[in-house]
């Protein structure tokens, strides 16, 4: 495996930080009982700030970091299949994935927008899960 880091140590750091916004995000689901939700972002959490204290290009962390991720969001997805405001947060996730890829047009040293990049993307999914458990909650009401 490669010690290669996927963005500077600058550019993990803010990322790393940023990944705290989700703990929010867990207080939220639990606020609005939606319990599973919360148990996928405190490991999503966790995850994610084990991988981007020492982002290695090449890791077992990355790989579980991704795989969380992607777990979240499809399982946010699947529990709003039924609700009338689905369509539009499906659209959103849609939108909002595309940022990822987007971070591959970047030249590596552009390590700035990169990171923020990714931190948009943390905090528009943050938002996004947010206005989701709200929506459940009060059309489960």
């Amino acid at each position: 495996m490669s010690n290669e880091l996927v963005i500077s140590k600058k550019g993990s750091d803010m990322i790393y930080y940023c990944s705290y916004f989700q703990l929010i995000v867990c207080y939220f689901a639990l606020y609005y009982k939606v319990y599973v939700c919360s148990l996928i972002t405190i490991i999503t959490f966790y995850t994610s700030i084990n991988y981007w204290k020492n982002p290695i290009q090449n890791s077992n962390r990355r790989i579980i970091d991704i795989l969380c991720v992607f777990i979240g969001i499809l399982y946010h997805g699947y529990i709003i299949k039924d609700y009338d405001f689905s369509k539009k947060y499906y659209t959103l996730i849609g939108i909002g994935s595309l940022l990822y890829p987007l971070g591959f047009c970047f030249n590596k040293k552009n390590i700035y927008i990169i990171a923020i990049n990714h931190c948009m993307l943390q905090l528009l999914a943050d938002i996004i899960a947010i206005n989701i458990y709200k929506n459940i909650y009060y059309q489960e009401k």
